[in-house]
């Protein structure tokens, strides 16, 4: 029971976010794309998950209820629903791997010890007192 009860709600949030559920009075249904995805991915890596240890009837119903979910999403792609993907600055995200990519590289940090390990006698000899 509590099997069939975690793939119905993956199944109704994936449909929810297909624009199949219910949606308040006098709005349309949004469709989220990506966050139908993420559910339908999580019911099948839980049939990856638990192939072999179920019982016949709950392996038939989450196959049925990825059946449904899988033709819903296409039928949903197919009709030109669905929100975009968010645009992302290329420019911004590539100042950003870069700068810090010159950060890492900087001569200042290579030429700089960051620790020493001593062994034997002279272990505690050259370092200062408390944390570097």
């Amino acid at each position: 029971m509590l099997f069939a009860s975690l793939v119905s709600q993956q199944a109704q949030m994936a449909l929810m976010f297909l624009g199949q559920g219910s949606a308040t009075e006098g709005s349309e249904p949004s469709v989220n794309l990506d966050m139908a995805r993420v559910c339908i991915d999580t019911l099948e890596m839980l049939e990856a998950k638990t192939r072999g240890n179920l019982a016949p009837a709950e392996s038939e119903f989450l196959q049925h209820e990825l059946m449904t979910l899988r033709m819903c999403f296409v039928e949903t792609v197919e009709a030109g629903k669905g929100t975009p993907k968010p645009a992302t600055a290329p420019d911004t995200a590539q100042a950003k791997a870069q700068s810090a990519t010159e950060r890492a590289a900087s001569p200042a940090d290579e030429t700089r010890k960051r620790f020493v390990k001593k062994y034997g006698a002279d272990a505690g000899k050259d370092t200062p007192p408390g944390p570097a």
